[in-house]
């Protein structure tokens, strides 16, 4: 039995140890140093402290000693608990050894807790009992006052009913007489409408007719007005197609003179070019034929180089080979001068199809366009100028199409290597 005991009181010590050491560690964690069951029953207590003093004040100036009273116990109750969770709270500068403090306290002063919190409650229900109460009797106080008003509102409709009733000829004779008055009025008021609408249809058919009569004279001024001025118009328009016409036949022949010109010193300048990039074809050509030897002469001397063992003849046909190396750098040199040259001109040619088709032809023709005159300017192909004595053929309305591009494109053989 002792074993038994002593068994008994450890196990006791262990679950008291393990339950401190739970409380320690959850003030310790805690924000407020206090645990989270009493910091909520401190909460709930101020509230209920916050309620008292407002049910307090109202007590005490109705006279209720009762529920003074209630309001001193709950005060009572509520300082002595609010005390009490104070000492398990930990204060400023919390450690592990004062949370262990405040844990094992916490235990100990859990029935005391428990207790004032018990009597806390009976004392707010009974609170709560009393105000209910008192709502109760001044609902049933409200009920008799407004019984009263209703039996003295009903008691006063009763008398205006009879007084209703009592009167009625009376009313029905005031409400026979008030029908003949409106009567004769509104018949009064109908013929004066009558006689008004009357006067107001003939002086709306004389206005009408007056102010036809203006409008038809005020139109026939109008129409002569129109009918000179029309006359004078056409009389001017006449003069001025006269003169524009002139004006474009005066300009005809100088027109057709400018732009021949242009078109030969176009043509002039494109025979030139084409020559040019002949030339430089035939170059091309030939540059190509040598690149193509100096590099089978590279090639064979490469070969060669790699396989003679002859130390004399390696240094031999190395340097044939530095030789021809440089020699096709230098003949890659002069290609790719000559491409830049046959760039040139084909970005000279572009050049002289814009200047001649920005120059005069399109002044010619926004001229035309102004003058409201059918325009006999075609659009030719860039090689045509002529002019058949019916109808203006001029250049260059447009650029040279795709195929006369094709003929100046810049090319380069597909052996040589970059």
């Amino acid at each position: 039995m002792e074993a038994v005991a002593a068994v008994s009181s450890i196990v006791q010590l262990v679950s008291f140890s393990g339950i401190c050491l739970s409380k320690t560690a959850e003030i310790y964690r805690s924000r407020t140093g206090i645990l989270d069951t009493n910091a909520d029953i401190e909460l709930v207590t101020n509230h209920l402290i916050l309620l008292k003093d407002e049910v307090e004040a109202s007590a005490t100036s109705a006279g209720d000693a009762s529920l003074i009273d209630l309001c001193t116990a709950v005060a009572t109750t509520s300082s002595e608990l609010l005390g009490v969770l104070e000492t398990l709270k930990v204060q400023a500068g919390k450690t592990k050894w004062k949370s262990l403090r405040k844990g094992i306290r916490s235990v100990w002063s859990k029935e005391k807790v428990l207790d004032l919190e018990h009597r806390l409650a009976f004392l707010r229900d009974q609170l709560s009992f009393h105000c209910v109460d008192q709502l109760r009797q001044k609902l049933i106080g409200f009920e008799s006052e407004i019984k009263g008003f209703l039996e003295k509102s009903d008691l006063h409709a009763k008398h205006i009913f009879d007084a209703i009733l009592n009167d009625r000829d009376l009313f029905t004779t005031a409400l026979q007489e008030q029908q003949l008055g409106s009567k004769s009025e509104f018949e009064d008021t109908r013929a004066l409408i009558k006689d008004s609408h009357h006067v107001t249809r003939a002086q709306a058919r004389h206005a009408i007719t007056d102010e036809s009569y203006i409008n038809r004279k005020e139109h026939a001024i109008t129409r002569q007005e129109v009918q000179t001025q029309t006359q004078t118009i056409m009389a001017e328009n006449s003069d001025l197609h006269d003169n524009a016409t002139k004006a474009l036949h005066s300009c005809k022949a100088g027109i057709i003179g400018t732009v021949q010109l242009n078109c030969q010193v176009s043509q002039a300048e494109h025979k030139q070019t084409q020559s040019q990039i002949a030339e430089l074809k035939e170059a091309l050509d030939v540059l190509t034929a040598q690149i193509k030897i100096r590099e089978e002469e590279l090639k064979q001397l490469l070969s060669a180089y790699s396989c003679t063992r002859n130390k004399k003849k390696k240094k031999e046909l190395g340097e044939r080979s530095n030789a021809a190396t440089a020699a096709l750098l230098a003949l890659e040199t002069i290609y790719r001068s000559l491409q830049a040259v046959l760039a040139s001109l084909k970005a000279g040619a572009i050049d002289i199809f814009d200047m001649a088709r920005s120059k005069d032809v399109w002044n010619i023709t926004d001229y035309a366009r102004r003058m409201s005159i059918a325009s006999k300017i075609k659009y030719a192909s860039w090689q045509d100028l002529r002019d058949d004595g019916t109808e203006l053929r001029m250049i260059p309305i447009r650029p040279p199409n795709s195929i006369e591009i094709q003929e100046m494109k810049l090319w380069r053989p597909s052996t040589l290597k970059q």
